[in-house]
C-alpha cells in the first residue's frame, strides 16, 4: 500500500480503489538514492478470500511476495509502482487446486499551490482479493463445481484532493471505484463493482487535537443489475 497516497478520512480507509492491508511480514528496504526507495516483502499468506459451493479448507503455505519502488521529489510529489504475486490454494471434497494471483499498482501525489495535494492511483490484477478496498471479502476467486479455482479480475482507481484553507482548517474530497469479474453461473446477487465518495472538513485546535466532520456515500452494484447504497455523516476527534 502507498501511505503517501492514503486518503485522509474520519474512519479507517473505506474508499473503493486503493490497495490497503495490514498483516505480518518480513520486509527488506533499500535506499537506491536520496529520492528513490525499493522494498520487497514476504507477507502472511491466506486464501480466505475465495469462495465455492462446497466447504473449502485453505491450505496456502507460500508467502505473498510484494514489492514497491517509490520516487519522490521535494516540493513536487511522489510516484509509486507496486506489484504482488500470491498463491490461491483450496481443498474440498473434489481435491486440491492452486491458482496464481497477481497485481500491479500505480499511485502518487502532486503538490499543488502552497500546501494542497492532488492524489490518484489505479490497480489491476487477478486474485487481488483482500488487498483491494471496495470489493467483497470473497472476490479473489471462485472454486467451481469441478474443484478448480478461477481467479477473478480485480481492478480499481481513485482520485482525491486535499485542500488547506489555512493553517488550521483543511478538507479532503475523494472518489473511488473498484470491481471484480464475474463468471457464468454465479448468483445474480454476486458483487460486480462499487463506487465511493467522501468530503470532509478538519479543524486542528492545536498540535494534539483535531476535530472533523465527514459525509460519504457508497454504492454496490450486483451481477443482475441490482444495487444498494448508503449515506453516512460522521464526526470524529483525533488525539496524538
Amino acid at each position: 500500500m502507498d501511505l503517501r497516497s492514503l486518503i485522509e478520512g474520519i474512519s479507517e480507509p473505506t474508499i473503493s480503489g486503493p490497495i490497503f492491508a495490514r498483516q505480518a511480514q518480513f520486509r527488506f528496504t533499500r535506499n537506491i538514492n536520496d529520492n528513490m526507495i525499493w522494498t520487497v516483502s514476504l507477507e502472511d499468506p491466506s486464501s480466505n478470500d475465495i469462495i465455492g459451493i462446497d466447504p473449502i479448507f485453505v491450505r496456502t503455505k507460500t508467502p505473498d511476495i510484494v514489492s514497491t519502488l517509490v520516487a519522490t521529489k521535494p516540493d513536487f510529489g511522489h510516484i509509486q509502482l507496486g506489484g504482488i504475486i500470491r498463491q490461491l490454494r483450496a481443498e474440498n471434497d473434489l481435491g486440491k487446486d492452486t491458482a496464481l494471483g497477481w497485481g500491479a499498482h500505480l499511485s502518487g501525489h502532486l503538490d499543488v499551490l502552497e500546501k494542497d495535494r492532488l492524489i490518484a492511483g489505479g490497480v489491476y490484477g487477478e486474485g487481488l482479493g483482500r488487498y483491494l478496498l471496495g470489493i467483497t471479502p470473497f472476490a479473489a476467486g471462485i472454486v467451481d463445481q469441478e474443484g478448480k479455482i478461477n481467479a477473478r479480475d480485480n481492478y480499481g482507481a481513485y482520485v482525491a484532493y486535499q485542500r488547506f484553507w489555512n493553517n488550521r482548517l483543511r478538507s479532503n474530497f475523494a472518489l473511488g471505484y473498484a470491481g471484480a469479474e464475474n463468471f457464468a453461473g454465479q448468483p445474480g446477487d454476486s458483487f460486480s463493482n462499487s463506487h465511493f465518495l467522501l468530503g470532509n472538513l478538519m479543524y486542528r485546535f492545536n498540535s494534539y487535537l483535531t476535530a472533523g466532520i465527514e459525509y460519504n456515500h457508497g454504492e454496490r452494484q450486483n451481477l443482475d443489475g441490482s444495487d444498494s447504497d448508503n449515506h453516512r455523516v460522521m464526526i470524529g476527534f483525533q488525539l496524538f
